[in-house]
């Protein structure tokens, strides 16, 4: 009877755990993807019957801002490039915004692109996620891509972008997947 309450427990248990952290495991693992589709204020959501591609990124760590990101996905056609990231929300405390990161994304001449939207998923046991959006960013021409990511702070009531993080994420002669 105890090992039959004992199992059950932990059965309830693990099954908490899986359903609370399912759609952080899901992007995590790459079966899903964290794109954001803009609403036109009537009901309706941006689609184009495009297809989606994926910039595979082998090292997903952030190491010093102790953040990991999902691969890249762009949508050629609205010139959008998506992400999300994943963080220990305990290391980010108060003085840290909302949404406590600003991304930018610049090419080897040095254009900047950092029109940014984002969505702040559920808080999971482990850490927040957030699904990313740069807009105005087209491959062609890009010989290398380089993402940049500034952790924001508020300061007497100013927000600061403190020192980024940067990393390679695309090059040329990389092939890009198609989503399926």
């Amino acid at each position: 009877m105890v090992i039959t309450i004992l199992v059950l427990i932990i059965f309830f248990i693990i099954f908490y755990l899986l359903n609370k952290e399912w759609y952080m495991i899901q992007m995590k693992r790459g079966n899903e993807n964290p794109i954001t589709w803009q609403s036109h204020g009537n009901g309706s959501f941006r689609y184009i019957d495009d297809d989606i591609l994926v910039i595979e990124i082998e090292d997903k760590q952030f190491e010093t801002l102790d953040i990991t990101i999902t691969d890249l996905f762009h949508l050629p056609n609205l010139e959008e490039i998506h992400l999300g990231l994943w963080y220990d929300t305990e290391k980010y405390d108060d003085e840290f915004i909302d949404h406590i990161f600003h991304l930018v994304l610049e090419d080897e001449q040095n254009n900047r692109y950092d029109n940014n939207s984002y969505s702040i998923g559920e808080k999971g046991m482990f850490g927040q996620f957030q699904r990313r959006q740069i807009s105005d960013v087209s491959l062609i021409d890009i010989e290398e891509l380089y993402l940049y990511i500034y952790p924001l702070k508020e300061v007497d009531g100013e927000i600061v972008q403190l020192e980024p993080e940067k990393r390679l994420v695309f090059t040329e002669d990389m092939e890009l997947e198609h989503f399926e």
